[in-house]
């Protein structure tokens, strides 16, 4: 009986580990949502938070820096802009500032900044 238990548990944790590594493969390829997922209408959004410093800045695009990586990120008309308490207009936001971003993703996967939190310069 406990052999046939023991081989059961054996099995279960193989295929628990085979999901695993598959789904983590598929993330690592952009294929990491669930089937039905993207179209379900209970999925409000998808948003992720990145941080790093401010390099630059063109239009409405904030491109960040942080451990030798950068992203450029679009930020919509009506983001909300903070250092700590206080709202800061968006054009207030200088290159060297710290920030970190709220970002959406959007139904055709692209991304979008919608809130920001400044930490400013050290002068």
């Amino acid at each position: 009986m406990t052999k046939k238990i023991l081989s059961a548990t054996v099995l279960i944790i193989i295929l628990v580990l085979i999901g695993t590594v598959s789904f983590n493969y598929g993330y690592q390829r952009g294929e990491a949502t669930p089937s039905g997922l993207e179209v379900s209408k209970l999925v409000k959004n998808r948003s992720a938070v990145v941080s790093g410093e401010i390099t630059v800045i063109s239009g409405r695009i904030l491109t960040l820096t942080a451990a030798e990586d950068t992203l450029a990120i679009p930020i919509r008309e009506r983001t909300q802009v903070r250092v700590g308490s206080k709202p800061m207009e968006f054009e207030e936001i200088k290159v060297g500032d710290r920030a970190e971003i709220v970002l959406q993703l959007k139904p055709d996967n692209s991304f979008e900044g919608i809130n920001i939190m400044i930490s400013p310069a050290q002068k």
